[in-house]
């Protein structure tokens, strides 16, 4: 099963950026949203950066935080080398394109 999101703003943990081969790219996130009380709450995510998003991040992997403008969220089994079905431990966050990205030396506010 996927789910795939609207816009969102995402912010990265550039301690946790692995490139994998010059094909795509790992990394830890967070999303941020706001409780009825006003606080807000964080969710960490896998993240997956693949196709345009991955074009983007790659050239300067030192991003604070970004728009993700198409991605989806997965938790889909796959095929061993054996040929038995897998799960994943957590969900992937799967990004696809991103926009508005800031970067860690940008001292001004976000959005």
């Amino acid at each position: 099963m996927a789910i795939w999101s609207a816009e969102q703003v995402v912010y990265v943990d550039t301690n946790k950026y692995e490139d994998k081969d010059g094909k795509y790219a790992k990394c830890q996130v967070s999303t941020m949203e706001k409780q009825r009380e006003g606080a807000p709450k964080y969710s960490r995510w896998f993240a997956v950066f693949q196709g345009e998003a991955y074009q983007k991040i790659s050239q300067n992997p030192n991003v604070k935080s970004f728009k993700v403008t198409m991605g989806k969220i997965s938790n889909s089994p796959w095929t061993n080398a054996d040929g038995e079905k897998v799960y994943p431990k957590y969900p992937t966050f799967y990004i696809y394109d991103v926009d508005g990205i800031r970067y860690n030396e940008e001292e001004d506010a976000l959005f």
